[in-house]
């Protein structure tokens, strides 16, 4: 994944998974489905370090379906995942299977993995927002464009 389009830094990750969290979590349909799950998933990367923690716990953000957080934060996590920026940038936009990720050793995962494996299909739905959304701000270089 070599050359897989990457963030420039954590800030710029942060500022880019702020928006795409803002249009799926506000989706009238999708944000729902996603707090079904009542779970606080944190997903941690590396190249460049980050850390992105999302609660469908406790009370959600005011006009979303759910809260999250960038950097550390006292929210107890039932899964973590670890992985690189450039593999979350790609499961965002539909072009990794997790569960191969996980075998493979793209992704390491602690804590109740198998409600988490219960959201993909809810997932299904965000690559095609995501790349909306990254157009929208004007991050086209962050689009991964499917192989013919």
């Amino acid at each position: 994944m070599a050359d897989a389009p990457n963030f420039r830094d954590a800030d710029h990750l942060y500022e880019v998974f702020d928006r795409v969290l803002k249009d799926l979590l506000s989706d009238p349909d999708l944000g729902p489905k996603l707090a079904k799950s009542n779970m606080i998933i944190r997903w941690v990367y590396h190249e460049p370090d980050a850390t992105v923690t999302f609660n469908f716990k406790d009370a959600p953000r005011e006009g979303y379906a759910g809260d999250w957080a960038f950097g550390e934060c006292d929210w107890t996590p039932d899964v973590t995942t670890y992985q690189s920026a450039a593999f979350g940038l790609s499961f965002l936009q539909g072009m990794e299977n997790p569960m191969v990720a996980v075998t493979r050793g793209k992704v390491k995962a602690k804590g109740n993995i198998t409600s988490l494996m219960k959201m993909l299909p809810v997932a299904r739905a965000m690559p095609r927002r995501v790349r909306k959304t990254l157009y929208q701000m004007g991050e086209e270089d962050l689009v991964i464009k499917k192989k013919k």
